[in-house]
């Protein structure tokens, strides 16, 4: 294999196996809203957000700029998490949470 398609398998490898926690957390964020337990929504949305932030942590940041790397970031969530959101929505979703 030639260097990038080496990198794209390892990187696909390491990612699924971050996902993991991602997927837990979905569902239990799932179980929790349908049971209207809203204390273990919040602990699953923690979750979910720590999932993220350690599949993003082993994806290497192509852009020498940070705040590019996360717009794109974003960009590339949009559909899944706030599909109808205009840009500046999706802004506030962003940084209301833990982003620096």
């Amino acid at each position: 294999a030639v260097p990038a398609e080496e990198w794209f398998w390892r990187l696909h490898v390491a990612m699924e196996g971050e996902a993991r926690e991602i997927i837990h957390a979905i569902h239990n964020g799932i179980e929790a809203i349908r049971k209207d337990k809203m204390e273990e929504v919040t602990i699953s949305l923690n979750q979910l957000s720590n999932g993220i932030r350690s599949l993003i942590a082993c994806h290497p940041d192509p852009y020498p700029h940070s705040a590019r790397a996360e717009l794109v970031l974003w960009r590339r969530l949009k559909p899944f998490i706030a599909a109808n959101a205009s840009l500046k929505e999706l802004s506030c979703f962003v940084y209301a949470g833990h982003s620096p």
